[in-house]
C-alpha cells in the first residue's frame, strides 16, 4: 500500500511566479516507504496517462547533457526546442502521444530530481523562463495544471485551475482512477 499525501500551499510557496487568480496549489508526496523518488516517478506516470491533455510540454534543464539530449530525443521523434541561457541548457519538449510521456518521464526523471528544473504543462498554460536563472512563470487558464518536480524527486508540486480539483474528494476521485496502484491518502487543506 502506498501513502500518498497532500498538503494544499499558499501561492508564496509555489515553485514558479503564478500570474493566475482562481487556482490552488498542491505538494503531493507518494511513498511505500522504501524509495520516494521511484514511486514519485511512477505516480506522476500514471497521473499523466489518465489526466494529460495532448500536446503537452515539459521544460526541463540541462547543465552537461544538453546535446545529448536533444539528439536523443530526435532520435525518438519527439520535438525538441533548446535554448542555452547564462548558465544552462533549457529545453521545451512537445509530447504529442501517450508513449512520448514514458520516453521523456522515464529517461529524465533522475535528472530533475538531482536539482535540474523539470515542469510538466498542459497546452494552454505559458510558461516564460528567465535568461539568468531557472525562474518561471505560468499562466494557468482555466481547467489546466502544471506539475514541478521537487528537486529531490521525492514529490512534486501541482498547480492547477481544475475546478474539480480544488476540493479533497475532487482529487481523491481523481486519484482513485489511476491504475495499477491504490494509495491511502493523507489531506492536509489550508483553512480558509
Amino acid at each position: 500500500m502506498r501513502t500518498l499525501t497532500i498538503l494544499e500551499l499558499e501561492e508564496k510557496f509555489s515553485h514558479v511566479q503564478v500570474h493566475t487568480n482562481n487556482m490552488r496549489i498542491f505538494s503531493l508526496l507518494v511513498s511505500d516507504a522504501k524509495n520516494t523518488m521511484l514511486e514519485t516517478k511512477q505516480f506522476i506516470l500514471n497521473w499523466l496517462k489518465e489526466n494529460g491533455q495532448f500536446p503537452m510540454y515539459i521544460y526541463m534543464s540541462a547543465y552537461d547533457d544538453g546535446m545529448n539530449v536533444t539528439n536523443d530525443l530526435k532520435r525518438k521523434s519527439i520535438d525538441v526546442k533548446e535554448r542555452t541561457t547564462d548558465i544552462q541548457a533549457m529545453f521545451k519538449i512537445k509530447l504529442t502521444e501517450k508513449s512520448h510521456i514514458e520516453a521523456v518521464i522515464g529517461e529524465y526523471f533522475c535528472m530533475s530530481s538531482h536539482s535540474e528544473l523539470m515542469i510538466i504543462a498542459t497546452p494552454s498554460v505559458e510558461i516564460t523562463m528567465s535568461d539568468t536563472m531557472h525562474i518561471a512563470s505560468a499562466t494557468i487558464p482555466e481547467g489546466e495544471f502544471i506539475i514541478i518536480i521537487e528537486h529531490d524527486g521525492q514529490g512534486l508540486q501541482l498547480l492547477t485551475s481544475k475546478q474539480e480539483w480544488f476540493s479533497k474528494e475532487g482529487l481523491e476521485q481523481t486519484i482513485l482512477k489511476l491504475k495499477d496502484y491504490t494509495y491511502t491518502i493523507n489531506y492536509y487543506g489550508l483553512t480558509k
